[in-house]
């Protein structure tokens, strides 16, 4: 199956919002999962030992962890996308240093070639 530039933009993409996609569904994972055991774990404490309700209330928000995912949610999307255009920068000015001409343009080229055809 040959490739072209155009498909191989497409599969970087595609990669770049995957890897992105599971960061924040690991993130917003581990912010549910926490809170449902802190409020099982606030619920048995409440039921076993009593205490004043008003206590219990007050460790339920601070267990509600929902509007903490919502405020990281932008700074975590931003960062990364910040990161991943420094890469493709860094990559595209790689990229763009290598001799394309006389021997060491040949020792380039026939590099690239090896490294395509996995010889």
């Amino acid at each position: 199956m040959a490739t072209t530039l155009t498909s191989r933009f497409q599969f970087s993409e595609n990669m770049t919002s995957s890897r992105l996609l599971i960061t924040l569904s690991g993130i917003q994972l581990v912010i549910f999962l926490t809170y449902g055991i802190s409020m099982m774990f606030l619920r048995t404490t409440q039921q076993k030992n009593g205490g004043p309700p008003s206590i219990y209330r007050s460790n339920v928000q601070a267990a509600y962890l929902v509007p903490v995912y919502t405020l990281l949610l932008p700074l975590i999307t931003m960062l990364f996308l910040t990161k991943v255009k420094q890469t493709r920068r860094s990559d595209i000015q790689t990229m763009i240093k290598i001799k394309a001409s006389g021997t060491e343009g040949w020792a380039n080229y026939s590099s690239q070639l090896q490294q395509q055809w996995g010889a």
